[in-house]
């Protein structure tokens, strides 16, 4: 409050002062400027002072201050979450339902305007562990964080097997397939979430039959899975009944007749899954060109062939073989010499084929029919062991003229020759 000594007029600051100035010319003189003393007085009258009083606005600002908080849940997607509102470590107030699942593809949930207190956060999840997590104070205006651990729920599944050995690769939905060795016909599978699997089972023995299936897991198993066993028995091919001859072939006095290329195998399809075996017959070269034999047929385009030279072929008197993959020939194993057996596989005379197959290498021995002398002519390996498991018949190419007879296959227990 100011206090205005001037007429005496007390007002509140801030205040607008106006003068006012009078001027007064001589009577009679209507036209002059210049000031004339008043009458009656000699001096002239000070201006007026007029104080006008006008009001003062101004804006105060008054900060309003957060009465919530702000909780940020790190889950997998898909979590259910519970919010918990805690007193003294009991359950006040429980937030869940719609708004309170993490959605798909996303990590994380905001809950916002939570009123400040001491919160815990419960997340279930089909496949995992429902995880809690440790209680989080949640104040005004500052965000919190809570990273909740679910642990995925795993199981192990006991795997047995009709088939010794091999590979078992399992994949659940689009997964990369992930594989395990089995061993004495066995398997474990380890750490698989619940769902379904596909299972492609690759036996090491190829006289068992790959296998796919499909495997639930829900808990921890035991499994068995029987694969199909193929091997072949010992057969005699004594009839004519017993073949499927090539054109041009033909089956008298037990005796199998070649004439020209072709390839003769059982007529019986289980007698095609032949792995390891000893196969003995007597042969007689006609025409002094070679004698075939066909080993682990797959199909016409698809097998070993082996060839005993004679004296008329494009390579005299060798143990060769070639692989026959879709109809082209390819060599393998060495080509070995056998000249010096050329009386036992001259032209014209019967001399027994012992041949034995077991693992990747092909044994081949004759036997003179004069002397009864048992002769190894050579092996013939293939260590990718292209063709592990198929039929056993009689082959010829490039104009073969012979003749088979007593043609036996052994797979067990077979009599040393």
């Amino acid at each position: 409050m100011r206090v205005l000594t001037r007429m005496g007029i007390t007002a509140s600051t801030p205040l607008c002062v106006l003068a006012l100035s009078l001027t007064i010319c001589a009577q009679g003189d209507p036209g002059s400027t210049k000031p004339t003393t008043p009458a009656g007085g000699g001096r002239t009258a000070p201006p007026k002072v007029i104080y006008v009083d006008r009001p003062y606005e101004r804006t105060v600002r008054v900060p309003v201050l957060p009465k919530t908080g702000e909780l940020l849940v790190v889950a997998e997607s898909g979590a259910s979450l519970r919010l918990q509102l805690l007193r003294n470590d009991k359950v006040v107030k429980e937030y869940q339902g719609d708004g309170y699942t993490i959605s798909s593809g996303e990590r994380s949930i905001l809950f916002k305007n939570l009123p400040p207190g001491q919160y815990r956060v419960v997340g279930d999840l089909s496949g995992y562990r429902p995880a809690t997590s440790t209680p989080v104070t949640v104040k005004a205006g500052l965000p919190e964080k809570v990273e909740l651990n679910l642990e995925e729920i795993t199981y192990n599944i006991s795997v047995r097997l009709n088939a010794v050995s091999g590979t078992l690769r399992y994949a659940k939905g689009g997964e990369v397939a992930r594989s395990v060795s089995f061993q004495n016909n066995s398997a474990v599978l380890s750490g698989l979430t619940g769902g379904d699997y596909t299972i492609k089972i690759i036996p090491d023995d190829p006289s068992y039959m790959p296998k796919d299936t499909t495997l639930r897991v829900s808990s921890d198993n035991q499994v068995s899975f029987d694969l199909d066993h193929l091997e072949s028995r010992a057969f005699l091919g004594a009839s004519a009944s017993d073949w499927a001859l090539p054109g041009g072939w033909s089956f008298a006095a037990g005796k199998i007749v070649v004439r020209g290329s072709g390839m003769a195998l059982p007529s019986d399809a289980s007698y095609s899954h032949y792995k390891d075996f000893q196969l003995s017959t007597d042969v007689k070269m006609l025409n002094g060109i070679a004698a075939s034999f066909a080993v682990h047929v797959v199909d016409p385009k698809n097998y070993y062939l082996v060839q005993i030279t004679g004296p008329s072929a494009d390579e005299p008197y060798v143990l060769r073989g070639f692989i026959y993959k879709n109809g082209v020939p390819q060599r393998f194993g060495r080509t070995i010499p056998t000249s010096q057996f050329a009386e036992t596989l001259k032209r014209g005379k019967f001399f027994q084929v012992v041949l034995t197959m077991q693992g990747a290498d092909i044994t081949v021995k004759v036997r003179d029919s004069e002397t009864g002398d048992l002769m190894k002519l050579g092996i013939l390996p293939d260590p990718s062991q292209t063709f592990r498991i198929g039929a056993i018949g009689i082959a010829a190419r490039e104009g073969e003229q012979n003749e088979f007879s007593a043609f036996n296959i052994c797979v067990s227990g077979c009599p040393n020759p």
